[in-house]
């Protein structure tokens, strides 16, 4: 895989690339995926992988937006009249009260992965884009094959995007400059002690207390991306969530997600989940955000800790018989303010963005400040509902698993 001399010499030769304020079209260099893919790729591979397409094409055109072309191979690939904007981090107008909560959303944007799904090109079944999730302007390529059993990767590079550009897109999306914006999201930043006004982003118009039940001799559930991810969780011996939670299983370690984008077994990251094995009370709220009606569930942890979620459909979700099998009949949610789902097709990405649904994940301590949700092992909630109980699966780090699952009633006890 690559090295960090590899790494380094791509982002300045991109940046170098990507230069001058003025320009309306740039080449961007691709680091291609090698040929065999690398070990812990959790993708369907077709290899070998494609070798010949070195670099991205960006075109802006008259009505803003952009042409994409992968040169390199007998033809470009394009996907055209896009609106670049559905990749860059955008505040939601409900979240920009408040500079606390401006700088949450933001943070959570850029550090989540956002990617859309163009379809068929060519004889191709599918060209992704991502912005990914470990700095500002790395972004991703790939393209997919059908075959027998599905789709097939045949192609995987990272660019680059020009930092003029985004920045120029940035202060057109958010009304503030990127320089003005840029230390929070340049690199990763400090989450932990953040304030967390929730008053200001909602108001509570009713709440009732009720009594949570962690399913913690459950099986957990594996979704499709968890099953394509089953060989990323090294904590061996996980049989239920307990085990998840058990103080002789800490910490649990898993592949880390590293520069450019890939998953790396030899250099894991680990978490103590011993803090999620007691949910101790629940308040499920009716909330306002401006004129648009929302439900807000705050489950507490023994120690402290709060899981707040809110969203506009959720005291509203379909009553299902049984569990879901497919993560898409969950709502899901990632930590933030509006954050964007992980992974999209183009038209629900642009109605997801028009739509700006009220929605929110947050992480508090006891003292009702932000704690850093990556570094405490969760990073999405799922939902679902039977009709009287509200279900939340709980997301550990980059999707590898689902590591708990508790439920929540709606109605007052």
């Amino acid at each position: 895989m690559s090295t960090l001399v590899d790494i380094v010499s791509f982002a300045l030769l991109s940046t170098a690339a990507s230069a001058g304020g003025d320009a309306k079209s740039w080449t961007l260099p691709i680091k291609i995926e090698e040929a065999g893919g690398y070990p812990g790729n959790p993708s369907t591979l077709k290899t070998p992988l494609r070798q010949d397409l070195g670099s991205m094409r960006l075109e802006r055109k008259e009505n803003g937006r952009y042409d994409l072309s992968l040169e390199g191979g007998p033809a470009p690939l394009s996907v055209k009249d896009v609106d670049v904007g559905l990749f860059l981090p955008r505040v939601p107008a409900y979240a920009r009260a408040s500079e606390d909560l401006l700088r949450y959303a933001l943070i959570q944007r850029e550090f989540n992965r956002n990617e859309i799904k163009f379809g068929a090109v060519g004889d191709l079944a599918d060209f992704k884009v991502a912005n990914n999730c470990l700095r500002t302007s790395l972004w991703e390529v790939m393209l997919d094959q059908a075959g027998e059993k599905g789709n097939a990767m045949v192609f995987h590079g990272w660019f680059s995007f020009p930092p003029d550009e985004h920045a120029r897109l940035f202060e057109t999306l958010n009304g503030k400059t990127l320089a003005e914006c840029e230390k929070l999201i340049a690199q990763y930043p400090k989450i932990d002690g953040m304030p967390a006004p929730l008053d200001a982003l909602r108001k509570v118009s009713s709440e009732r207390k009720v009594t949570p039940q962690s399913l913690a001799s459950e099986t957990p559930i594996q979704f499709g991306e968890q099953k394509r991810k089953a060989k990323l969780m090294l904590a061996p011996g996980i049989a239920t969530y307990a085990d998840y939670y058990a103080q002789k299983n800490q910490p649990i370690r898993t592949a880390r997600f590293s520069e450019p984008g890939f998953y790396d077994p030899k250099s894991p990251v680990e978490f103590d989940l011993t803090w999620l094995a007691r949910p101790v009370s629940a308040i499920v709220r009716d909330v306002t955000v401006g004129s648009t009606k929302a439900t807000e569930v705050e489950l507490a942890f023994e120690g402290g800790r709060r899981i707040v979620v809110g969203d506009r459909d959720l005291g509203a979700l379909p009553a299902r018989t049984q569990a879901p099998d497919n993560d898409k009949d969950t709502l899901r949610l990632t930590f933030g303010i509006g954050t964007p789902d992980i992974y999209a097709t183009l038209a629900d990405r642009a109605a997801e963005a028009s739509a700006e649904r009220p929605n929110w994940l947050f992480l508090l301590g006891p003292d009702g400040k932000h704690v850093d949700n990556h570094q405490a092992g969760v990073d999405r909630v799922f939902c679902w509902s039977d009709g009287r109980t509200l279900h939340l699966y709980l997301v550990g780090y980059e999707r590898i698993a689902v590591v708990g699952h508790v439920t929540v009633p709606l109605a007052a006890e």
